[in-house]
């Protein structure tokens, strides 16, 4: 198994989001947690379209687009 991946509640790979440089651990600690949160609150929706994939993807990457968008800050 790629080191990139891990397997889900919904025993799919999901993609392992690293921290940035210069995050802080505390910082870091609280997305985790909020990952976590969101993952057991959507474990069953799925998108739409024909990949139906698990809608925590969704959340994440858009999770990547804003923190890469404003430097990883708040």
């Amino acid at each position: 198994m790629p080191n990139d991946i891990f397997w889900g509640p919904t025993a799919e790979p999901a993609l392992i989001v690293k921290p940035s440089e210069g995050i802080k651990m505390k910082d870091w600690i609280k997305v985790l947690r909020a990952a976590d949160a969101a993952a057991r609150w959507h474990v069953h929706q799925r998108r739409k379209g024909a990949g139906q994939e698990p809608y925590i993807n969704h959340l994440l990457e858009v999770a990547m687009l804003v923190a890469e968008a404003c430097d990883g800050g708040d």
